[in-house]
Parts: structure tokens; C-alpha cells; sequence
């Protein structure tokens, strides 16, 4: 029969066995931070055994830096016998500092209550304090990358700011516009690769067959070596031909990591273990892939910007050349025309009288069509000149009749005009709306058949002008109603007499005015558009 005093052995036993194994650090300490007592996960954090550590100050063993706040740690934990938490730095041997949280808890006399130690609980949080790191370094070089559009350099910034973070060494080589491979940057944590750095940095990047860059190009994945012993790394199992700046260092781990965009590779990044005695694992690889992704979006966001500014200075040059090379001459053609038409004899203006005036409509069709396309290219540089005065209501409309009345009449189209009897005082630029109404009436002469009608009536609404312009033509397809009001939206029927422009202008012009533009969905024959604009008095 087993006795109490061998019970209560076999449970001491078991206690310690737990204590000693517990997957934290465990130390008793007392006002000076003597080391009383320590555990095994304690004795291995600080890389020697139990009995060396017993009568070592704790202090001596962490790094020099964090002594004073592991002294006043204890000191509140003594004086205010009260738990406390802190962070301090242990010195590795060759791996850097080893960031640890310590919580000590004060242990009291069994008579008197007096703190008599303290039970210190150490923890290590190097891989949590790295990670939040990163995320931190991760952040501040999307901002970097996001800061300007001169990649080459916020990628060298974002380079420099990944060591000793990320890897002892980081190289950047980015894909030019001809798939020429481009050497952006080579950063250093050591000054004994600084000569390296600054000589690899002025090479170009091998792109041969059987080199990181083909095999990135080829598989569009990233390639993690964890262990590149010195024989293996001359020997590379997976075949390929590392450039010399890299067999130089002498990696002990090593990642070549593709930036991607949208399928295609962009370019690549390097990133080397030496000196440090780190290695890469799948978190250093994520790491790394999530950088070159935002790096990858940076290129092509500043590579869209180049595009559409270079497309803008076209278009800038083409709307030059129209504005003065295509439209000067136009003019000169209807000026002349328009001489010949009323200098003409009345009994000789049956010989090509007809010729001359379809010259004439002709050549106002094509200012039309230039002026349609200097609009847009004002809207979309956001300087359509609106020039607001006070115009009577029936002047305007008629401004525009007189334009249309001929096309019509050659339709044989009956333009009807319902006008308020009061006086209407309109407050607008008379030239653009001149310039709505003759889009809406033009396009319902063009729509309407032959000896159909165009009905345009105005009438008050609160403080604004009601227009209505309703055709008898054959209606608006279903499908094209909620894009009328768009660039480049017509009918097929009239696809090769316009480009589309005269809504999408008209809905803007409008707005400028403070009014609305909009098609009355449900009407049983033809089409009825219908703006309001703002009356000058109320």
C-alpha cells in the first residue's frame, strides 16, 4: 500500500515535471531581480541550464537597452505589490534580439503580508512584434508607392525601407516598356555588401535561359530557397544560373518573387539571408508576395497615368488641328457659298442654285460636327464656357427655327411652335441653348418622315421654362433609353449622319444651367424630349 508522505512525492514530482515543460519561460526573482528560481523553457530561452541561471541577475542577461525598464518593472512589482506587465530585448547569439513580454506577479510572506518575490511569467513575442513590423512597413510603403508616379522612385524608397526588415539584402528589377529587364534597386543591411550593392546596382540583370527571371517569367510563381549551403548553391538543384552578384553573398537563404499585375509579370524581386542567421520560411514568402503585388499595382497604376496623358496630348493636338486647320477653311467655304447665294440673279439662280445650297447645309453639317467635338473636349477638361444674360424665350427659339426651317421644308416637315403669350425672360447663354434646341429639333426632322410634323412648345414651370420638342417619327428603341443621354449613343438607322454627340452634349449644357434633360418614356408614337431652364425672374 502506497503511504501519503510517497502520494504526495509522486504528485511533487509531477508538478515539477509540469513546471519544468510549461511552453513558457518561469522565473522567481527577488528586489534586485536575483534569478531564485527557473524552469526549464526559461533555462532554454536564455540558452544555457537551470543551475546556471539560479543567482544571475536577470539584468545581466538581457539586452543592455532594456535593463532600466526590467529594474523599475521590478521595483513597481515590489513596491506597489501589484502585477506588471512590460516588454524588453534579450541578446541572441547571432539571431539578433529576441523580443520578450514579462508579467511578474508579487508573491507575499506567509506572516505579514510583505512582498518576498516576485513569480516572472517571460513570453516570446519576437514573431508577433515582426509581424506587426511588417504589417507597419507594409502600410507605410503602399503610401510611398502611392505618393508619385515616378516608380523607379518610391520602388528604391520601398527597397531600402525592406532590410535588414524583411531580408539582409533586397533587389528590385523591373520590365521596361520593350521587356528589357531594368535594375532599379540593390539595398544592403550589412556595410560589408555595401560595395557589392553599389557595383550590382549598375548591372543589368541576367535574362537568359535557365536565370530566376526566365524561370519567373515562365511559371509566374515565386521561388523559395530555404537552405542554400555553399556546395548546394553552386550545384542549385532546381537548375539555375544565379547571377554573380547573388553567388557573391553567398546566401544562406534566398527568394525570387515575381511582381504581378493583372496576369502579367512586371518584374521581379530579390531578396537574400546572410549575415543575419535568419532563414526564409512560408511567412518571410508571403511577406515578400504581398510587397510585390503593391509594388506591381504602383507600375501599372503610374503606367495608365503615362498612357492617358500621352493620349490626352494627342487628343489635345487633334482638337488643335481641328479648331484651326479644318474649321478656318470650312468657314471660308461657307462665306464664299453663301456670297455666290446672294449675289446670284433671281433668274439665274435656277442654274445651280440647288447645288450651292446643299454646299451651304453641307459645310454647316461639318461645323456642326466640329464644333460638337471642340464641346466635348471642353467638357471633358471641364472648360465649356457657359456666359449666363437674360434673353427673351421667344428670340431664342426662334434663333434656332430659322437654322432648321429649310431642312425641314426639304422634308416637306411641318414645324409647329406653341409660345406663351406673356413675355418669358430666360436666364442662360443664348448661343448654348440655341445650341439644345437645334440638337432636339435637328434630331426630330431626322427622325420623322417625310411629310410628318415637329410640334416645340414652351410653358412655365414654378421658376423655370417647360421645353417640349415631341416628333411623329417612329419612337425610340427600349433598349436605348437609359443611354440617350451618353457619348456616341444614336440610333442604327442614323449611325453615318452624326457621331452621337448632340444629347450628350445637350444633358450637359443643361446642367450647367441649373435645368434637367430627359425623354418621356411612354408616348404612342414618336418621341418627346423635355428640358426646363431657369427663368430670370420668379
Amino acid at each position: 500500500m502506497v503511504s501519503q508522505g510517497e502520494r504526495d512525492a509522486t504528485d511533487l514530482a509531477r508538478y515539477v515535471d509540469l513546471y519544468d515543460s510549461a511552453p513558457v519561460a518561469y522565473l522567481r526573482l527577488d528586489p534586485s531581480a536575483k534569478i531564485l528560481e527557473a524552469n526549464l523553457s526559461a533555462a532554454t530561452l536564455f540558452r544555457t541550464t537551470p543551475g546556471r541561471l539560479l543567482g544571475r541577475r536577470l539584468s545581466t542577461l538581457i539586452a543592455p537597452a532594456a535593463r532600466a525598464v526590467l529594474l523599475a518593472h521590478v521595483r513597481e512589482c515590489f513596491g506597489d505589490a501589484t502585477r506588471v506587465t512590460s516588454e524588453i530585448g534579450i541578446g541572441g547569439r547571432g539571431s539578433g534580439t529576441v523580443a520578450v513580454q514579462i508579467t511578474s506577479t508579487p508573491l507575499f510572506a506567509p506572516a505579514g503580508g510583505a512582498v518576498i518575490a516576485c513569480k516572472s511569467v517571460l513570453t516570446d513575442i519576437t514573431r508577433l512584434k515582426r509581424a506587426q513590423e511588417v504589417l507597419r512597413f507594409l502600410g507605410e510603403a503602399s503610401a510611398t508607392l502611392a505618393s508619385s508616379f515616378d516608380y523607379p522612385g518610391t520602388i528604391s524608397a520601398t527597397i531600402e525601407g525592406a532590410v535588414p526588415l524583411l531580408a539582409d539584402i533586397a533587389v528590385a528589377d523591373i520590365f521596361d516598356r520593350g521587356e528589357e529587364l531594368q535594375r532599379i534597386q540593390v539595398a544592403a543591411a550589412d556595410s560589408r555588401h555595401y560595395r557589392l550593392a553599389r557595383t550590382a546596382r549598375w548591372v543589368r540583370p541576367p535574362r537568359g535561359r535557365g536565370t530566376p527571371a526566365d524561370w519567373v517569367l515562365t511559371t509566374r510563381q515565386p521561388l523559395l530557397l530555404t537552405d542554400c549551403q555553399a556546395d548546394a548553391f553552386r550545384a542549385d538543384p532546381d537548375g539555375l544560373v544565379h547571377e554573380a552578384f547573388v553567388r557573391a553573398c553567398t546566401p544562406r537563404s534566398l527568394m525570387y518573387v515575381p511582381m504581378l499585375a493583372r496576369g502579367n509579370v512586371l518584374g521581379l524581386l530579390t531578396f537574400m539571408m546572410v549575415e543575419s542567421g535568419r532563414g526564409f520560411g512560408s511567412q518571410d514568402l508571403a511577406n515578400a508576395v504581398d510587397l510585390a503585388n503593391r509594388i506591381a499595382t504602383a507600375i501599372e497604376n503610374a503606367r495608365l497615368y503615362e498612357d492617358a496623358t500621352r493620349a490626352i496630348k494627342a487628343r489635345e493636338q487633334v482638337m488643335s488641328f481641328v479648331s484651326h486647320d479644318l474649321k478656318n477653311p470650312l468657314m471660308a467655304i461657307l462665306l464664299s457659298t453663301e456670297m455666290l447665294l446672294n449675289r446670284s440673279p433671281a433668274d439665274e439662280r435656277r442654274h445651280g442654285w440647288k447645288q450651292l445650297d446643299r454646299i451651304r447645309r453641307g459645310v454647316h453639317q461639318m461645323r456642326h460636327m466640329v464644333e460638337d467635338l471642340l464641346d466635348v473636349s471642353g467638357i471633358e477638361s471641364g472648360r465649356l464656357p457657359v456666359e449666363l444674360g437674360e434673353h427673351r424665350a421667344r428670340d431664342v427659339v426662334e434663333d434656332a427655327l430659322e437654322l432648321l426651317r429649310p431642312i425641314g421644308q426639304d422634308k416637306a416637315i411641318e414645324l409647329e411652335v406653341d409660345i406663351p403669350v406673356e413675355a418669358l425672360e430666360l436666364r442662360c447663354d443664348r448661343y448654348r441653348i440655341v445650341q439644345v434646341l437645334s440638337n432636339l429639333i435637328g434630331n426630330a426632322i431626322k427622325f420623322t418622315p417625310g411629310a410628318g410634323h415637329v410640334r416645340i412648345s414652351l410653358e412655365r414651370l414654378g421658376g423655370n421654362l417647360l421645353v417640349t420638342v415631341q416628333d411623329s417619327g417612329p419612337g425610340i428603341a427600349r433598349d436605348l433609353l437609359p443611354h440617350l443621354f451618353q457619348r456616341h449613343v444614336q440610333g442604327e438607322e442614323t449611325a453615318r449622319q452624326g457621331r452621337g454627340l448632340g444629347l450628350f452634349i445637350s444633358y450637359v449644357i443643361v446642367q450647367a444651367h441649373g435645368g434637367r434633360i430627359w425623354v418621356d418614356p411612354d408616348v404612342e408614337r414618336g418621341a418627346r424630349f423635355r428640358f426646363t431652364i431657369p427663368l430670370a425672374t420668379t
